[in-house]
This record gives C-alpha cells, sequence and structure tokens, in this order.
C-alpha cells in the first residue's frame, strides 16, 4: 500500500509540473511576440481589419533628411490620377482640378528592414522623407486631409525592397493664359507644372502600387466643363533658375494620350458611376488613360552638377469648346432675330408703322443679345463671336434702312407724279 501511494504522489507531482511548464512557455512565447524588434522597424496591427503597420522607424537614420542616391539625381517616379475636372473661366483665365499625386522612390535606409514580400503602410504618426513637389503655376493650391479614424489615413507604403509610395490629394486653381479669337470655336491648352527640388528627378512612370497602364488617368464622368478634352500631353523636362541658361526647358519624356475614345463617357447612366461598382464601362470612364504614345530625349542639362538645375513635370489639357451651348444660346436666337427682320420686306411700303415698329425692335433685340456673352477679360482683339454679333446687328440695321430709303424713293415718286398731274392740268387749260 505505501509503494501504491508513493508512486501516486509521484505521478501527481509530475502532472503538476508539466502543467506548470507548459504555462511559462506559452507566457514566454506571448511575450515574445508581442515585444517589437529593438533593431528593426515596429509592426502592430491596426483597427479590427488585421492590417500590418508600421508604427515606428529605428533611430540609427535622420530619417527627415533626403535619402543618400549614386549619382546627381535621386529618381522619383510620378503618377498621377485627375478626380474632378470644375469649370474654366474665361474671365478670370483659370480652372480647378482635384488630383490624387502619387510618387515613388527607393529609400536605401529602409533595405531588409521588412519581412515578407508585402507591401506595409507607414503611421501617419512617423515622420518619414518626402520629396517637395511644388504648383509653380497655381493660384491657390490645398491639400487634403484623409480622416485619421480611417483606413484612409494611410498615404504612404513601404515595400522590402525599400521602396516608399507617397500619395496626396490636391485641389489646385490653376492659371490659363487663354487665346479667345476664335471664341467660342476655340482650343485652349491648359497647363498644370510641377517642380520638383533638392535635387529629385521627376519622371512619369508606374509606381508598384498604381495598377493602370498609363501614368496618368482622368475620371471623365466628373468633367463639368463646357470643353471637351481632347488631348492630354504629359512632359518630364530639365530647367533652370538661371536665365538663358544653355538646354534650359529640354524634354526627355513625353507622353502624348489621345482621348477621342472619352466621348462615349458622356451618357446619364454613366455619369453616376461609382469606381466601387464591377460595372466595366464605369470602370473604363473613371480612370480613363486614353491611347498613350511615348518619347524620349537625351538632354545634357540633365548631368550638369549645379544647384541651379532642377526637374519639373507638365500636364498639358487640350480642351476643345462645344458649340451645343452657344448654338442654343447665341447664334440661333441671334440669326432668327435676322430673319424676323426680313418680314418687313413683304409687308407695303406704305404702312410706315408697322414697318417702322417692327425695324426698331429687331435692332434693339439684337443689341439685348449681344450683352448676353459670357463674362470675358478686356482684350484689345475681336473674337469670332464679336464678329457675328456685329453682322447680325449690320443685317438689322440694314433692314430699316432699307425702308428708309424705299420710303424717301416713294415719296419722291409721289411728288414727281404729282407734279406732273399738275402740269398737265395745266396744260388743259
Amino acid at each position: 500500500m505505501s509503494s501504491w501511494h508513493c508512486g501516486s504522489a509521484f505521478r501527481l507531482l509530475g502532472t503538476v509540473l508539466m502543467v506548470v511548464l507548459a504555462a511559462g512557455a506559452a507566457v514566454m512565447e506571448e511575450g515574445s511576440t508581442e515585444a517589437p524588434n529593438e533593431e528593426g522597424a515596429g509592426e502592430e496591427e491596426s483597427g479590427d481589419r488585421g492590417v500590418k503597420m508600421i508604427t515606428e522607424l529605428p533611430a540609427t537614420h535622420n530619417w527627415t533628411a533626403t535619402p543618400k542616391q549614386s549619382g546627381r539625381w535621386l529618381d522619383v517616379t510620378v503618377a498621377a490620377h485627375l478626380e474632378s475636372f470644375g469649370s474654366v473661366s474665361e474671365e478670370t483665365m483659370d480652372f480647378k482640378v482635384e488630383m490624387l499625386l502619387i510618387q515613388e522612390w527607393k529609400d536605401e535606409r529602409l533595405y531588409e528592414l521588412l519581412t515578407g514580400k508585402n507591401w506595409l503602410s507607414l503611421s501617419p504618426d512617423v515622420t518619414l522623407w518626402s520629396p517637395h513637389v511644388d504648383f509653380s503655376n497655381a493660384k491657390n493650391v490645398q491639400a487634403f486631409t484623409f480622416e485619421k479614424e480611417s483606413h484612409q489615413a494611410v498615404n504612404t507604403w513601404i515595400s522590402p525592397q525599400g521602396l516608399v509610395n507617397h500619395q496626396l490629394k490636391f485641389g489646385v486653381l490653376v492659371r490659363c493664359l487663354m487665346d479667345l479669337r476664335r471664341y467660342p470655336l476655340d482650343t485652349q491648352v491648359c497647363t498644370i507644372v510641377l517642380d520638383g527640388f533638392e535635387g529629385i528627378r521627376l519622371s512619369w512612370g508606374f509606381p508598384g502600387i498604381w495598377l493602370r497602364e498609363e501614368p496618368l488617368t482622368s475620371d471623365i464622368t466628373s468633367l463639368h466643363s463646357q470643353f471637351r478634352l481632347s488631348r492630354v500631353d504629359i512632359k518630364s523636362y530639365v530647367t533652370s533658375f538661371i536665365p538663358y541658361s544653355k538646354g534650359k526647358g529640354c524634354t526627355y519624356s513625353t507622353i502624348t494620350c489621345d482621348y477621342a475614345a472619352a466621348e462615349t463617357c458622356f451618357s446619364s447612366q454613366l455619369r453616376s458611376c461609382v469606381i466601387r461598382t464591377d460595372n466595366h464601362e464605369c470602370g473604363f470612364c473613371t480612370r480613363f488613360a486614353g491611347d498613350c504614345s511615348k518619347q524620349t530625349q537625351n538632354c545634357s542639362l540633365l548631368y550638369k552638377a549645379d544647384r541651379f538645375t532642377y526637374t519639373a513635370l507638365e500636364i498639358q489639357l487640350v480642351l476643345q469648346r462645344r458649340l451645343s451651348y452657344h448654338l442654343l444660346q447665341m447664334y440661333i436666337p441671334s440669326g432668327a432675330i435676322v430673319v424676323m427682320s426680313w418680314v418687313s420686306f413683304w409687308i407695303d411700303p406704305r404702312s410706315v408703322p408697322a414697318r417702322v415698329g417692327l425695324g426698331i425692335t429687331t435692332v434693339l433685340t439684337m443689341t439685348s443679345q449681344s450683352t448676353r456673352t459670357a463674362p470675358m477679360p478686356q482684350v484689345s482683339y475681336a473674337r469670332a463671336v464679336d464678329v457675328w454679333l456685329v453682322a447680325c446687328e449690320l443685317f438689322t440695321c440694314g433692314v430699316l434702312l432699307e425702308f428708309a430709303v424705299v420710303n424717301f424713293m416713294q415719296r419722291q415718286e409721289l411728288k414727281s407724279v404729282a407734279r406732273i398731274r399738275s402740269l398737265e392740268v395745266i396744260l388743259i387749260c
């Protein structure tokens, strides 16, 4: 009996020791998974989505300094999405646009900082160097901030290869100098210019998280304007602060995109497109890229090492004015007034009040119609619409003058007839 009791006691003690050791191992394992890596980047899961986010960077580098580059330039690949295109103002010569700007560059300090193959988001609270890009021809620039409570607050992603993808959304009021000589049959070229400083070489390209075939896309359904976007030219060129510098303005990359197929996106059904739907036509129109071709060129100024040289990007929007609005508001009404003035040709010239009243009414109506043109800058040249309105006024005034001549000739004829009759009476007597 004593031996049986001793065996039971030893078995019970062994079981208790195994339970204690297992619990201790579990606690140690949990502590090791929660402790951040002191030599690498701190990672944690953000929110309920289980998305990993970098919450801190090692203190071994100054992360606000420009990354090291092997040559003269730090290459920054840029893509953009035009989310909305507002009205174009001829009076102030500007237009509004909202655009998402995507920049990507390589930072050698981030090599092998992350494990795995996936991109990881960077917490908005972590400071990391980003390129200094300026809208040089903008009247006003507004940078949109995302709500920090949502996952959209993240606008920077890092890959294990050291690539940094940075996205920003801007609302820009851009200058657009217009030539209105052919208005409203004109075509305008409006330009958005982005200058890159601090030794970066900007180039249109395809960032790692950019899922499109072209570096610039547009939401055609948001184009609320009397213009038609017929073509887009995007350029990368080198310039200098020094006036008349040799090679200044040399374009080392040009991408021309034809937007002729965008006309299919202006139906009433596609106007209310949502990009998250699985409708192929909506996806085609909200992320429209056009039919593009690319040309490259060598620029000697790119290899000139001085602090006065910098690179720039340019988006040229070729806008062709739609004539339908002006046909309904200007050409058809003014043409109808001219035709109406011709009615007086069929009225008896002896009906002076009727013909004079109709002539004066059409002249005054035409004068009133000519003042209904859209607000325009005070230019020193005549526009096509001015020539049309002047011609219409001349026609209506000509009708009134024609009646004055006819009335004068008729009265002269009556006087000559009366004189002849008086002479006949005298001769008979």
